[in-house]
């Protein structure tokens, strides 16, 4: 119990370190039920997946699997509970994370993958100075790793780095408990 608590202070320590050396304060993590998911009448299956507890999703692409998975995130989402919304492959994630932000607020939505800072950089507006983009793509791609997105887009990769204590594994003890954790496309 005392090694428990040490790594828990521990991964506070560095994420605040981290994010008071970026001068970076995180966002407040928000209620997912207070947030307009879709201006779209719900389907049916959508609205039943409108469940406390675990739940399977199966229906063919483009039937709204992701909003879906979003109405069920909103029933469960507990006290400062985050998201992870983990998908197998970068195409996948460079494009929910472009779906969430717009869905959850740009602001609130982090990348979390091995490319992340060159992805960010492409998706970055062209009125910026590249130097500008350059910056804001490592700043954003860093923040990500530490605790400040509320909701992230990753692959299940990163989830399982920190379950088998690889770096940073500490961080898991403060940001998984409460979290809800949608995995997209396990069929890959």
């Amino acid at each position: 119990t005392k090694r428990l608590h040490a790594s828990l202070l521990r991964g506070l320590l560095i994420t605040c370190d981290h994010l008071g050396s970026a001068h970076q304060t995180p966002p407040s993590i928000p209620i997912l039920e207070k947030l307009r998911i879709t201006d779209k009448d719900l389907r049916g299956f959508q609205e039943r997946s409108r469940v406390a507890g675990d739940v399977l999703i199966h229906a063919p692409t483009g039937s709204g699997k992701t909003i879906s998975s979003l109405v069920w995130a909103q029933k469960n989402q507990k006290k400062n509970g985050r998201l992870y919304y983990c998908l197998p492959n970068m195409a996948s994630i460079n494009a929910m994370y472009v779906t969430l932000r717009n869905i959850l607020g740009d602001e609130n939505v982090g990348l979390l993958h091995s490319h992340a800072t060159a992805a960010l950089y492409v998706m970055m507006e062209m009125n910026s100075s590249q130097k500008q983009k350059q910056y804001l793509a490592r700043t954003d791609a860093s923040m990500a790793r530490e605790m400040y997105f509320p909701f992230r887009v990753c692959t299940p990769h990163q989830v399982l780095r920190y379950m088998l204590k690889g770096r940073g594994w500490e961080n898991m003890l403060s940001e998984f408990p409460n979290s809800c954790f949608i995995f997209d496309e396990i069929h890959s």
